[in-house]
């Protein structure tokens, strides 16, 4: 991406310095000035626009600077590998009740709304996303609370489980 950006940065570059000599060459042809003093004014001003770059690509490349050294500086968070739940997902199923009249999921009033069935592509249907919140959160509940609450600690489980086998119990 450097790379890239700095061609990007020569192209232009050498487009603004072809730009500049047209320039010149059409004020030395409209003008009756004296050509040295043309060609040093077009000389000047290209010398402010240059510096006025290179301050910004300094300013940039020290940005880059501190941005890589407080990545260096930044402590690394253990990656823990995920391990699934072990769970019977349809044990949930006599322990909550959809309510007919559905719910004020401001979510999900959009596809409600949708006559076309616009927003219903590849049989979408509220009541399964609703369906499936309430069993996740039944599910939960049966899930042993940390006894730590320190979450990068994979042993911290109250019921003595070891910390690769994350199993829910069944009621």
């Amino acid at each position: 991406m450097r790379a890239m950006e700095l061609r990007r940065e020569e192209e232009e570059e050498r487009e603004e310095r072809e730009k500049e000599k047209r320039e010149i060459i059409d004020k030395l042809e409209t003008s009756d000035k004296n050509a040295h003093k043309v060609i040093a004014k077009s000389r000047a001003n290209a010398l402010k626009r240059s510096t006025a770059r290179s301050a910004s690509a300094t300013v940039l490349q020290s940005s880059a600077r501190l941005l890589r050294s407080r990545a260096a500086q930044s402590t690394v968070v253990p990656d823990l590998p995920h391990v699934p739940l072990q769970d019977n997902w349809y044990a949930y199923e006599d322990q909550f009740q959809l309510r007919i009249d559905g719910y004020p999921d401001f979510l999900s009033e959009a596809v409600r709304k949708d006559r076309e069935g616009i927003m219903r592509a590849g049989g979408y249907k509220v009541e399964e996303a609703w369906e499936r919140a309430l069993r996740s959160a039944v599910a939960a509940l049966h899930l042993p609370p940390p006894v730590e609450s320190d979450p990068t600690n994979p042993e911290a489980y109250s019921d003595g489980v070891d910390a690769g086998d994350v199993i829910m119990a069944s009621v």
